[in-house]
């Protein structure tokens, strides 16, 4: 089990049977939100555990981090891989021809702001020639690194972009207090970007107003949801009052639900299934 702290917000924990004989994939989406694990079986293809933690006020992060990560590398030394996808905020998207990567930090320090006890990466995504330019708070690489011999590391957005996609679509993905929305005009790529939210109005509002910037027909858009939002929810409604074409984020067809995660709605991790599909 995983360890329990007051300073960090347990949403779920569906840990993956340790007593497995097949061997196991770790993906770790690592965000300022918090930690998302996600266990799938690399022989059989199947989501095998999930958790969710989110990170309180006044947290020690790298504190927190290490914990989790060494209990999990205690139950299981033997995953086949770990995949750790960083999801922070401070992300920017270049095109090619305007990429100069002299001038990486100072872009990010010119939306951002100064900060310097994160490091500073890159990554080109081919099919979009496009650099996605980020930053990691130091403490949690360091954490990383101190508890994974060998594991391999993307930003989720380069992962996200990467495949093409047809006509217009908004997705969003909910997490605790944030969205994701990535928006797509006349199959070009058009946004990603992060916002906080207090309340369901607030998304209702951000998604609205990103109709409005792109000259996108909310009642014509499809809008495809994943994370954490359910159906019957108030979040959930304040969308459907606005789109007419509101559905959830399938899985990919390339993971099966194993059963002890068929209780929850596929679309709670239908994004991370992407993330274990997809390579850079």
């Amino acid at each position: 089990m995983l360890p329990q702290k007051i300073y960090l917000k347990t949403v779920f924990n569906i840990p993956f049977n340790s007593n497995s004989k097949d061997d196991i994939d770790l993906l770790i989406e690592l965000s300022n939100n918090g930690i998302i694990l996600y266990w799938t079986s690399d022989q059989s293809k199947k989501s095998e555990g999930y958790a969710v933690y989110v990170f309180e006020e006044n947290d020690n992060h790298k504190t927190t981090i290490e914990e989790i990560f060494k209990s999990i590398n205690a139950s299981n030394n033997k995953y086949t891989s770990v995949k750790v996808c960083y999801n922070y905020k401070e992300s920017i998207l270049v095109p090619e021809k305007h990429h100069d990567s002299n001038l990486n930090n100072e872009m990010l320090s010119l939306i951002y702001g100064e900060d310097f006890s994160s490091v500073q990466n890159s990554e080109f995504v081919n099919t979009k020639a496009i650099h996605n330019i980020y930053r990691v708070p130091a403490n949690h690489k360091t954490s990383i690194e101190n508890c994974f011999n060998n594991y391999s590391s993307v930003h989720s957005t380069s992962l996200q972009i990467k495949n093409e996609v047809d006509g217009d679509i908004i997705n969003c993905i909910v997490y605790q207090e944030i969205i994701k929305v990535m928006v797509y005009k006349k199959s070009h790529l058009q946004l990603v970007q992060q916002y906080q939210y207090t309340g369901p109005n607030d998304v209702a509002y951000h998604v609205l107003n990103i109709c409005k910037q792109f000259e996108l027909n909310p009642s014509s858009i499809p809008l495809r949801l994943s994370g954490m939002i359910v159906k019957d929810s108030q979040l959930y409604q304040s969308l459907y009052n606005c789109f007419l074409d509101i559905d959830f984020l399938a899985p990919s067809n390339q993971i099966k639900i194993a059963d002890q995660l068929s209780h929850l709605p596929n679309h709670f991790f239908s994004h991370l299934t992407e993330l274990v599909s997809c390579e850079l």
